[in-house]
C-alpha cells in the first residue's frame, strides 16, 4: 500500500467542486524589524478555503479528489523585507 500523501493543494476546478483559496489583507503598514537593514512592512490578513489532494486517472484528462477535503482558515500577521 503506497504511503498515504499529507500535501494538500488549493485548485480552482468546477467539475470537482473546487474554488481557489479566499485571501484578504486586511493592513499594510512600516514596520522596522530589528536587525534588519532593509526597510519593512506588516502584512495582516485572513484566508480561507478548501484543500484537496487531487490525482489524474491514468490514461485520461480526467481528475478525481483521493481521500477528504481539508477546511482552512487562518489569520497572518507577517514581516516582509523590501530590497
Amino acid at each position: 500500500m503506497p504511503p498515504l500523501s499529507l500535501f494538500r493543494i488549493a485548485y480552482y476546478s468546477p467539475q470537482l467542486g473546487l474554488k481557489p483559496l479566499t485571501l484578504v489583507i486586511s493592513s499594510v503598514t512600516d514596520e522596522q524589524q530589528a536587525g534588519n537593514p532593509f526597510k519593512t512592512k506588516r502584512i495582516k490578513g485572513q484566508f480561507s478555503g478548501t484543500l484537496a489532494n487531487v490525482e489524474q486517472e491514468q490514461g485520461g484528462y480526467n481528475y478525481h479528489i483521493v481521500g477528504k477535503t481539508t477546511q482552512i482558515n487562518g489569520d497572518f500577521n507577517v514581516l516582509c523585507s523590501l530590497r
